[in-house]
């Protein structure tokens, strides 16, 4: 038997990595985040892909952000999405984090599992997103976290496609 090689590349993921971690930190609403979205967006256009902006409005504990989760589907040919998810903002901290092993890994493996499903028969359709505000504005409590995945699962459920949802797969921490 021959060995399939993976169309993965893991070169291309390390430099989606150094680029979005060059922005500097990127929480929701920074001028640095903005930079991380518009070369997301760009790589997957590059890609074939149509990414769509899915803005929204959350109150924090720092008054109200804006934020953007950036999504993109790879359709199947029956019903049923499997969504792979991860997070590219980091949290702001009196130091410099950047979020190498954190939003940083995470978007940079979505970008390249987005490029190498390019030639796969799909059946379900699959759903890539990058989720915003994942991080606290201040600290982790249950009302000052996971702002786009819970922007996510409203928006699903609100425009009935919540039971179209097979499988959620979210990757966050993988740099190691």
């Amino acid at each position: 038997t021959t060995a399939r090689v993976s169309p993965f590349s893991e070169q291309r993921a390390a430099v989606d990595l150094r680029t979005l971690v060059g922005f500097g930190p990127r929480p929701s609403g920074s001028a640095a985040i903005v930079k991380a979205r518009s070369y997301i967006v760009a790589e997957l256009q590059k890609a074939g892909l149509k990414p769509q902006l899915d803005e929204f409005e959350v109150r924090t504990p720092e008054g109200m952000r804006k934020m953007v989760n950036v999504r993109v589907v790879r359709p199947g040919s029956k019903p049923g999405v499997i969504a792979l998810t991860g997070h590219y903002d980091t949290k702001l901290f009196n130091f410099k984090f950047v979020g190498a092993n954190d939003g940083g890994s995470s978007a940079a493996w979505l970008l390249e599992i987005a490029r190498s499903t390019a030639d796969l028969k799909l059946e379900h359709t699959l759903e890539f997103i990058f989720f915003d505000g994942e991080e606290a504005v201040r600290e982790w409590t249950d009302d000052d976290s996971v702002y786009g995945s819970r922007h996510d699962v409203d928006r699903r459920y609100r425009d009935g496609s919540l039971r179209e949802l097979k499988a959620l797969i979210l990757v966050d921490m993988i740099g190691d």
